[in-house]
Parts: structure tokens; C-alpha cells; sequence
């Protein structure tokens, strides 16, 4: 997947003397805050695949997006729930959820999956953080709108730069046993370009996975980057839906307590 970096002056002030990193697609600080650390940021992904369901099980091409809020950093600004409302401009469709924050994740991700998505549209998204203190609402963010009408369109996806603070893969490996087939899911992170072994050595990255269609994620793994800033970390799924898309989304940990988030995606073939 590919994810946008869009930095306001105060971030970038900030990150050119070592002070913040940004994660994914960075939301810049409001006004009020800067110059506090820890402001949230917000990371959007589409994916085209297919939903099954309803009375008739038909399957509905579906264009799968996931929002991630979370912190650059540990600080004074501290988000303790997030709303995402997104919507097709141009038309009535839209759709609005509120996650918690996760105190060890530093982040809430929510889920949508609006389908038969018309090509050449604008996806409008409005990010609302509360904190101890109030709430603050960002401006909206605007990005094209994956369209994804028929199976020709499974598998494009649609995000907007490169991850630059880490980088990572998922294989399996299916195992037969009396209680059903298994699907191991092995996670392997390393250091993107701007984080190095020494910023990742050490310290705490999170799988969770959810499939396609899904509204919620489910806990994978935890562990810690090696010497070398890599992981390889395996969870199992039982009786995985073969076929179906699974989803991972990493979260890294540097050194300065920035939580770099990734979204990774692959067909079941177990």
C-alpha cells in the first residue's frame, strides 16, 4: 500500500530539528497547539475487492477504506476518541463512526465499505479528535475516490506516497489439523528510509487484521523490533475464508514514541 505525507508548517518546522515525526498521511497541528507534541494525524486507504452477503449472497464489488488516527508522539495532547465522516461528493452517500483510542496503539481505526464506487469522484473526509481538554475538529481532506464497479476493478488500490518510516510483507503458511485448516500469517517489518535499526531496536509493533467487509479489527500479535529494526512475527487464524482479502495493519514504534502505521493486504490461500 501507499500512503500520502501532507505536513502543515508547524510540523515541518518541527521535524527538521528532530523534534516530531509524522506518521502516514499528517494532519498539521491546530493552530491553539503548536508547538505541543503529540497532535493526532490521519491515515486513509482504499482497496477494491469483493462483499458477500444480504438474503441472496450476491457478491458486490466494494470499495474497502480504512481510516487510522493516531498520535506522532507522547504529550500533552492527548486524543481520547475519534469520528470520521466521509462522503461522495455529489451525492447523499455518506457514513460516520467513532472509535476509542488504544493507550498502547496511540491510535482508533474504523472501517468502512461503501460499494458500486462511481469512478472520477471525491472522497470528503472530516477527522474529530476529543481530548481531556475539549475537541478539534480538522478541515476537510479531500483525495480522489477509488472506483471499484466490477471484478476488473478487485485489487486496485488507492493511497497517495510511499511509507518512508518502515516497510513490510505478509506470507502464510496453511496447516491441516482434526480441528480444521490453519493459517499461520507471518508479518516481517523493517526500517523504512527515514528510521534506521537504532530508531526501531527494541521497541513495541502490533498486527491486527481484520477481512474484507469487515466493520472492526481483531488483536494479531505483539512483539519488538530486533537489533536490526525487523520483525517477524506470526499469529493463526482458524478456518480462514479462502479467497477473501486479509488485512493486516502494523504499527511500529520508534524510539522517540512516534507510532508508524501500515496496511498491508493479501488473498487468503490457505
Amino acid at each position: 500500500m501507499r500512503f500520502r505525507i501532507r505536513a502543515g508548517r508547524a510540523v515541518r518546522a518541527l521535524a527538521a530539528v528532530g523534534a516530531l515525526t509524522l506518521a502516514a498521511l499528517g494532519i498539521g497541528a491546530p493552530a491553539a497547539y503548536a508547538g505541543l507534541d503529540g497532535w493526532p494525524m490521519g491515515l486513509i486507504d482504499q482497496q477494491c475487492g469483493p462483499t458477500t452477503g444480504g438474503p441472496l449472497g450476491l457478491t458486490v464489488p466494494t470499495d474497502h477504506i480504512t481510516f487510522v488516527m493516531g498520535k506522532a508522539a507522547p504529550g500533552l495532547y492527548d486524543p481520547t476518541s475519534a469520528t470520521v465522516t466521509w462522503a461522495i461528493a455529489g451525492t447523499s452517500r455518506t457514513g460516520t463512526a467513532t472509535a476509542t483510542f488504544d493507550a498502547d496503539r496511540q491510535s482508533a481505526t474504523l472501517l468502512f465499505n461503501p460499494v458500486l464506487t462511481p469512478a472520477g469522484s471525491t472522497l470528503n473526509v472530516t477527522f474529530t479528535f476529543k481530548y481531556a481538554g475539549g475537541q478539534y475538529t480538522r478541515p476537510v481532506e479531500s483525495t480522489p475516490l477509488l472506483a471499484c464497479n466490477s471484478s476488473a476493478d478487485y485489487g486496485k488500490s488507492a493511497a497517495d506516497g510511499p511509507n518512508m518510516r518502515v516497510t513490510g510483507s505478509i506470507t502464510q503458511s496453511c496447516s491441516s489439523t482434526s480441528s480444521g485448516t490453519q493459517d499461520y500469517v507471518i508479518v516481517r517489518t523493517a526500517p523504512g528510509i527515514y528510521n534506521t535499526a537504532d530508531d526501531l531496536a527494541g521497541e513495541p509493533v502490533w498486527d491486527d487484521y481484520w477481512f474484507d467487509g469487515a466493520t472492526s479489527i481483531t488483536s494479531g500479535v505483539y512483539g519488538y523490533s530486533d537489533a536490526s529494526g525487523r520483525t517477524s512475527l506470526v499469529f493463526r487464524i482458524a478456518s480462514p475464508p479462502t479467497g477473501r482479502t486479509l488485512n493486516v495493519q502494523t504499527i511500529v514504534r520508534d524510539q522517540y514514541g512516534n507510532n508508524w502505521p501500515m496496511h498491508l493486504a493479501a488473498l487468503v490461500v490457505c
